[in-house]
């Protein structure tokens, strides 16, 4: 029984739990199986691939570290002896460098013994075997990563000579100690929260001014005897005292200045609390929304300028077809412009390039689509990018996932597609308000699959 599984690997993703679907989908696009492999889930969430031969489980484990859409993949080989809480959650195998190793240290024993200190070592990639790059050795290590990493490790080589060796992962899993399991850390978890400035009251001083009341004149000059006078410190800071007769001070008298929301006012009080609207007066106090609002015009083209974009994706503008030239004039004149209000007549999106470093022609646009071809002036890139801004409810995303997979399909060239799809990929995309639901996953899920496109990194802000 057990030779039936001596060609088996068994994998995990870290951190995200796909269907056998997903999966199989995702080993027969990157994995260049020959024949389609057997698959297994496990109700601990690993799975069992059963490969056609040795050879092919041997090529799949050479070529890791994999990902499966951005996610780490553990890739191991099937054993007798396997326990998937303490062989998968506990020993992995990983990919290490030895950059700068000595060349007397590349045989596959010494690599071996090297590897021994680390862990258990498995192979050595084929570049490292046969000599073809000198710079860095690459072994795979089965490795406990409930253990403390070895960064460094201290060698003998065949002279008797000691050399301090650095060692570099490629990947190394994150372990919790806390809960015992890979994938996350809820040490890191707690030292990332910010702990809040209180903000203090203060009782605001209020400025004194010092007045002496003089009940009899003084010997400095003549004053009148009728009244006290007034001894004045003009700079509150001990400066020259002045003696101010009070009878001949002057009080000036405040003319009410009567404004026309004071008439209007009035005019309520008059009508009984009604108020009439006019043009004019129903937007008054009312928030420029969207690019109306010349601050945040002025905001998007510092922000264009300072990272030194050429092309762009505007959504959600709420700039009315009348006003788009002069909105967009606001923002330089070197940009030129593309919009969507033949398909939607509030405009949700802008395409804006600049004509000086790069081609862009528009080839399909819809109300949650915009197709653009992409070529820099010195054809260095050639690529299609696709604008998207998801409606707000699932049914009317329907046929935005159906757009998107034809782009896909028919697209001949490299593909980047990037805006707000309303919608989450994965449970940990929305980090505030309600729980994420398999609803509102699953159709973007299901056009990541079929159209066999990965989660490109990003960074930058973060909304909620």
């Amino acid at each position: 029984m057990n030779e039936i599984w001596m060609n088996a690997v068994i994998v995990y993703v870290v951190g995200q739990n796909p269907t056998l679907t997903a999966l199989k989908s995702f080993i027969m696009a990157n994995w260049n199986l020959g024949n389609e492999p057997q698959m297994f889930k496990h109700e601990d969430g690993y799975f069992v691939v059963k490969m056609g031969s040795r050879e092919g489980r041997d090529d799949v484990i050479f070529a890791g570290p994999h990902l499966f859409y951005g996610k780490p993949m553990i890739v191991k080989p099937w054993t007798t002896s396997f326990n998937f809480h303490n062989d998968v959650l506990k020993v992995i195998p990983i990919w290490i460098k030895l950059p700068n190793l000595p060349l007397n240290c590349w045989s596959e024993d010494s690599l071996s013994r090297i590897g021994s200190l680390i862990g258990v070592p498995l192979y050595a990639d084929e570049c490292t075997s046969k000599a073809l790059r000198v710079s860095f050795a690459r072994i795979l290590v089965e490795m406990d990563v409930t253990r403390e990493v070895k960064r460094v490790v201290k060698i003998a080589d065949p002279n008797g000579q000691t050399i301090v060796q650095q060692v570099v992962y490629d990947w190394l899993p994150a372990y919790c100690k806390k809960c015992n399991a890979v994938g996350h850390n809820c040490e890191n978890k707690v030292n990332r929260v910010q702990k809040i400035p209180q903000k203090q009251w203060v009782q605001k001083k209020d400025k004194v001014v010092q007045i002496q009341e003089v009940a009899e004149a003084g010997t400095q000059g003549d004053c009148d005897a009728e009244g006290p006078s007034l001894a004045v410190d003009t700079n509150l800071g001990g400066g020259p005292v002045i003696e101010v007769d009070p009878s001949k001070l002057i009080t000036p008298t405040q003319t009410p200045v009567v404004t026309k929301e004071g008439e209007q006012e009035k005019e309520m009080e008059a009508e009984g609390g009604w108020k009439v609207v006019t043009r004019k007066t129903k937007d008054k106090g009312k928030q420029a929304m969207g690019m109306n609002d010349p601050i945040k015009i002025k905001e998007i083209k510092h922000f264009l300028a300072k990272k030194k974009i050429t092309v762009c994706a505007l959504l959600e503008t709420r700039v009315r077809g009348k006003n788009v030239i002069k909105v967009q004039r606001k923002l330089g004149g070197y940009w030129s412009w593309c919009c969507n209000y033949t398909s939607s007549p509030r405009g949700r999106m802008w395409v804006d390039w600049q004509a000086t470093e790069v081609h862009l022609r528009v080839v399909k646009q819809s109300e949650q689509v915009m197709v653009s071809e992409v070529t820099s002036i010195d054809a260095t890139l050639d690529f299609t990018l696709v604008s998207v801004y998801g409606l707000h409810t699932i049914n009317d995303r329907k046929s935005l996932w159906s757009e998107l997979l034809e782009v896909i399909g028919t697209c001949d060239r490299p593909c980047i597609i990037i805006g707000d799809f309303n919608a989450v990929y994965q449970v940990d995309d929305r980090i505030n308000g309600a729980m994420v639901s398999e609803a509102e996953t699953k159709d973007l899920e299901d056009v990541v699959l079929r159209g066999n496109v990965i989660e490109a990194p990003s960074m930058g802000f973060y909304y909620s």
